[in-house]
């Protein structure tokens, strides 16, 4: 029997994780062995009271909850979760998911050891579709970020919009517009677009390339090798930079596989209009530089 590990990250988002456990729950097999660690980051005393309740009339998996009292960021928090399952759980996967996916393929497990047996992956990405948006979120195709001046010309983007920012905010104004992450959304959107009518994009099997961090699988090389799985240092943005990175200059094999499906419901939880508040575009944007700023340390 192969046992089978889901870290979940909760924060503020406990319906939603409830939603996603049920579902993990509905295509589990008989004959997989399904542990659940839920890393809650400082929610409401109510969203845990509703978890508790929740994890108490769990029958068929086991389920724990780890209280972080803070919000950790997503990087140390999912790292808090992988390592809990690794040590406590003896999992041969673990999924690192976001609280707001939902399974519903039926052949999940199977599908997922199936391609382990025979491709041997480290890390696996699945097929992330947004019904909102009508949007496959894996694979991004040729994104460059293993490039020294690619990530240098990212860096130098982030300085200037903070730049930019810092200075509305000091003239007294709250909300602005900059060509920030409503564009590049809709940049990543063209892409995957292109990618489905050029090349099929994500009905394709790719190795090596950039995948979506919503939800991503652990193989066993990559359990035995690695305590965590994310970069500390960040705290949000830039995980699967971190992530691609590291997989690439160690050897290990990532994959891209349309044969696994997940649902990834609020897709970012953006409507597609841009942010105008100041104040939320400074937290992106700082966030992000730190991020570059931690994936261009690791360069040689």
């Amino acid at each position: 029997m192969r046992s089978f590990s889901f870290v979940i990250l909760n924060f503020h988002t406990s319906e939603d994780t409830v939603k996603c456990i049920e579902s993990i729950l509905y295509v589990r097999e008989h004959n997989v062995n399904v542990s659940i660690v839920i890393v809650d980051n400082g929610s409401t005393d109510t969203e845990i009271q509703l978890l508790k309740s929740y994890i108490g009339e769990i029958h068929g998996a086991s389920c724990i909850l780890l209280e972080m009292h803070a919000n950790l960021g997503f990087s140390k928090a999912n790292n808090i979760g992988y390592k809990y399952a690794k040590e406590h759980c003896s999992p041969d996967f673990i999924a690192i998911s976001n609280s707001d996916i939902i399974i519903r393929q039926p052949d999940f497990f199977f599908t997922i050891f199936s391609l382990y047996d025979k491709e041997l992956f480290s890390i696996l990405g699945p097929d992330i579709y947004v019904p909102r948006k009508k949007l496959h979120q894996s694979p991004v195709l040729g994104r460059r970020i293993t490039e020294k001046k690619f990530v240098e010309k990212e860096i130098i983007k982030c300085k200037q919009k903070i730049e930019l920012l810092e200075k509305l905010k000091k003239s007294g104004k709250t909300k602005a517009i900059i060509d920030g992450r409503s564009i590049s959304r809709i940049k990543n959107y063209l892409k995957n677009a292109m990618c489905t009518i050029l090349h099929f994009g994500y009905r394709r099997q790719y190795t090596g390339e950039y995948i979506h961090g919503a939800f991503v699988v652990c193989a066993p090389p990559f359990i035995q090798k690695y305590d965590k799985c994310f970069e500390p240092e960040v705290f949000l943005y830039g995980e699967e930079d971190m992530l691609h990175y590291k997989c690439l200059i160690n050897n290990e094999k990532l994959l891209y596989s349309p044969k696994v499906r997940v649902l990834h419901f609020s897709g970012g939880t953006s409507s597609g209009k841009p942010d105008t508040n100041i104040d939320k575009q400074l937290f992106y944007w700082k966030n992000e530089l730190k991020s570059k700023e931690v994936l261009y340390s690791q360069f040689k």
